[in-house]
């Protein structure tokens, strides 16, 4: 079996890209920093990230993703599952931010939930199940609920169920009628 970096160096050059263009990518200042890969010390498995920028890189060239990502030590799946993430970066870059969240109340999401199912026809779901999902949902977000809120009265609260939503100002036009 091939050794790992000369199966990174056999794609690299199928994609015809050169040891010095291949560093310039990835941002590496001097090309020997990726040479080491490809050369007889780099000892393992690829990094998986590595492994992803050199993919994203030579797939450009039309390289499957794939081969790249099996020299990271990946499954099957989970080439098929990076192939696929890599498919989405190429069609719509992704930016990731943190942002600070502010949730309702346990109790006003268990309601807001409730008034989910039953918007939905679904009464037959229980009142523990939207319980259940105000609780996991602060901690799926990595957020707090805060108890000490007042409620707050919005637009929805007085409109029936099943009724579509309209934006303040159609209603206000709608009641000058």
């Amino acid at each position: 079996m091939q050794k790992i970096g000369d199966q990174l160096k056999a794609l690299r050059k199928q994609a015809n890209v050169s040891v010095r263009e291949m560093a310039a990518e990835l941002g590496i200042p001097n090309h020997s920093g990726y040479s080491y890969y490809e050369g007889p010390r780099f000892k393992g498995w690829l990094e998986v990230e590595f492994a992803r920028r050199v993919a994203d890189i030579l797939a450009r060239k039309g390289v499957e993703p794939g081969r790249v990502l099996a020299l990271a030590g990946l499954q099957e799946q989970e080439v098929e599952n990076e192939e696929a993430l890599a498919r989405v970066r190429r069609i719509a870059p992704m930016t990731f931010v943190s942002l600070p969240v502010r949730l309702p109340s346990e109790a006003s999401l268990t309601r807001m939930f409730d008034g989910m199912f039953q918007a939905a026809g679904r009464e037959d779901l229980s009142d523990e199940l939207a319980q259940r999902l105000a609780q996991l949902l602060p901690a799926a977000l990595g957020a707090t609920p805060v108890d000490d809120d007042p409620p707050r009265r919005t637009m929805f609260d007085d409109m029936p169920l099943g009724e579509p939503a309209r934006s303040p100002a159609k209603a206000n036009r709608d009641s000058q009628r």
